[in-house]
């Protein structure tokens, strides 16, 4: 989700543009949205420049500054930089510092978001994003970009600058080629400390793409690929959780890395930061490592406080000066009251990376009967949902359509202008009304459909208080069938898909299923493939199957676009079994002092930007009185804990078994 610059004015016009489409059938050539076409630039894999620009822009900002579909489009006006940047401040940061927002420590065996971002800012990857929208990577670990000699071998070269931090058990080492290899392997044999099977691997299939790993001397190792793979670099090395660690800390941390998610001791990074104290239901905090390594990315804040908010605590926060910026998870009204009390303050948006999805299950389910099976009423579902309706209950009209692929990935999405003549995309509901009583009567009719279950999530209607009897209504007004809700945590509805137990579903996309970077290919490869790992709707389309295989294998990336819109065109025309409906633009507001790369959270993964940061702690508006514990205090506890238990152990006499078991 980038946190990107915009005129609110200019988005507003456009939502009254398609409100009044929608009341009157004006047709899509009338509606050619800014931003919605592909530029025609072809993705590099190149090293770019850091260019720092400010989170955002002045509420009074002049007429240019660029809306979120002009920045995401590539052609928006430039943002002017900031002053220089200065050192010192500790950055106030909302977050959820809760068992639904951190699950665990380990870099390889972790998911949420939240950990992810905290992760981001002391861990390091061989190569990282420079800009997922552009398509650009850049080294971060690696000394550059690895060298490709053919289309399946790639030798990585580890800066010899690079280092862990002081803290034990690193205790200041330099990063190694085996350390590359230990990483990659570990997420292959995906095995807990005691050598058994361990399903929170989550990225093992990923790292399967490996065929070998040599290690060549200290800071080289080469790496092959069965087969041409032209995601391997962006998905695997550049992706979420593709972190390196040393040997000693899987060792030291053993499966507490997984089962301790409250004891900040157990990282051992090589990032920027290093925790320094972490209290569930209220904070985490990081403070500069003593010893980065990278000298031509200096570090500016002395720290950062991830201070836990929710919906009800989150305005309050943000007024008394405990964060420095606050979006989600306001909506529109809290966000617009903050705006209109802190006028001089600066306001930015950002797309919701998460779309409106709905979901259906074409295979059966077992135990009971599933009308969906049938696919010809699973597109009447597609063409029944209605857009627009949405987009006004969900977000006040502060969303946009979105296709197979998300409209704010311009370069690889369905332009909008294309898309609003598509059956169950235009913005009059009665241009569908045909097709969908014919596919309805073709299933059988009503009499013989019977109910329609649906499952809407049930944090999804706690974040939108009766959305539910919106979307029920909707349906059964649209289709002419009933329409049977069901509420279900994530965890029931993801189990209940996969054991085809649950139908169908609709509400905001789970992120296992999003994709993290612009590029659908491994994505697609993972869910619309007839044997991909995450297909649990049952989709099956041999010629989808085989446009996914070219893309997987083509390095062309004006090649791999054009199979994606073909792709996509599939998805619109057949009952694809996870359907974009929309995502919607979240509104922001952050203190004038506060400035940091809007690609920190660009769409997925890149909270690696946070380490661009940097704040005016000279504002008068600055709270002076913000603090750290003490330097490395959790690393020091750590200590003292282990150096108090070898204590006990040699007054005990004990005498330690040999490595071989022997005594």
């Amino acid at each position: 989700m980038a946190r990107l610059p915009a005129d609110h004015r200019t988005r507003l016009s456009r939502r009254a543009l398609l409100r009044a489409a929608a009341a009157s059938g004006v047709g899509a050539s009338a509606l050619a949205l800014v931003g919605c076409g592909e530029d025609g630039d072809e993705d590099t894999v190149d090293q770019s420049p850091n260019e720092q620009s400010p989170l955002q822009t002045p509420a009074a900002a002049p007429p240019e500054t660029p809306t979120v579909e002009e920045a995401a489009s590539g052609e928006a006006a430039p943002v002017l930089l900031p002053p220089n940047p200065v050192q010192g401040g500790i950055i106030g940061w909302p977050a959820q510092v809760t068992h639904e927002g951190h699950d665990r420590w380990d870099p390889h065996r972790s998911r949420y978001s939240e950990t992810q971002t905290w992760l981001s800012t002391m861990y390091s990857r061989l190569i990282r994003w420079e800009s997922i929208l552009q398509g650009t990577l850049e080294a971060d670990l690696a000394a550059t970009l690895p060298e490709i000699p053919d289309e399946v071998t790639y030798i990585f070269r580890v800066n010899p600058a690079a280092r862990f931090w002081e803290t034990p058990p690193m205790e200041g080492r330099g990063v190694t080629a085996e350390d590359v290899r230990f990483t990659i392997q570990r997420q292959i044999e995906a095995r807990d400390a005691e050598d058994i099977p361990d399903p929170f691997f989550f990225r093992q299939a990923a790292y399967t793409r490996t065929a070998t790993l040599e290690v060549s001397d200290e800071h080289t190792i080469r790496l092959t690929t069965e087969e041409p793979d032209a995601t391997y670099l962006s998905n695997v090395h550049a992706g979420p959780w593709a972190w390196i660690i040393g040997a000693e800390a899987a060792e030291a941390f053993g499966d507490d890395w997984r089962d301790a998610p409250d004891d900040p001791s157990l990282n051992a990074g090589s990032g920027p930061y290093l925790p320094v104290g972490f209290s569930r239901d209220n904070s985490f905090q990081i403070r500069r490592s003593a010893n980065w390594w990278k000298p031509d990315l200096p570090i500016y804040p002395e720290g950062w406080t991830f201070v836990h908010v929710d919906a009800a605590t989150a305005a309050a926060a943000y007024r008394d000066g405990q964060i420095d910026a606050v979006d989600f998870p306001l909506g529109k009204a809290a966000i617009d009251e903050l705006r209109a009390d802190f006028p001089h303050h600066t306001v930015y948006e950002h797309p919701i990376q998460s779309a409106i999805q709905l979901g259906m299950v074409f295979d059966g389910a077992a135990g009971e009967r599933n009308p969906l099976a049938d696919t010809r009423l699973a597109r009447a579902m597609h063409l029944a949902i209605d857009r627009f309706e949405l987009i006004e209950a969900l977000y006040f009209g502060d969303g946009r359509l979105s296709g197979p692929i998300p409209w704010f990935f311009p370069k690889w999405a369905i332009p909008e202008a294309d898309l609003l003549e598509v059956p169950g995309y235009r913005p009059d509901k009665a241009d569908d009304r045909a097709e969908i009583n014919a596919l309805v009567s073709a299933a059988g009719g009503a009499a013989q459909i019977g109910r329609v279950p649906l499952v809407v999530p049930d944090i999804f209607q706690g974040i939108f208080p009766g959305i539910a009897d919106t979307i029920q209504a909707m349906l059964e007004r649209n289709l002419g069938l009933a329409i049977d809700i069901d509420f279900l945590t994530y965890d029931a509805l993801f189990t209940g898909v996969r054991e085809k137990t649950v139908a169908a579903f609709i509400g905001l996309g789970p992120l296992t299923l999003q994709q993290s970077e612009a590029d659908p290919s491994s994505h697609w490869l993972d869910i619309a493939h007839s044997e991909g790992s995450a297909n649990w709707g049952g989709y099956s389309n041999p010629a989808v199957d085989e446009l996914i295989e070219q893309m997987q294998s083509t390095f062309d990336v004006s090649a791999r676009r054009t199979r994606a819109r073909q792709i996509q065109q599939h998805f619109l025309d057949d009952p694809f079994w996870l359907v974009n409906i929309t995502n919607g633009i979240q509104l922001g507001i952050a203190r004038p002092y506060l400035f940091t790369d809007e690609r920190a959270l660009e769409f997925a993964w890149s909270a690696h930007h946070f380490d661009k940061s940097w704040l005016d702690s000279s504002n008068p508006e600055y709270p002076e009185s913000r603090m750290l514990p003490a330097d490395a205090s959790v690393f020091d506890r750590a200590r003292e804990e282990t150096d108090a238990a070898s204590g006990e152990e040699e007054a005990s006499g004990a005498i330690p078994e040999a490595e071989d078991g022997g005594g």
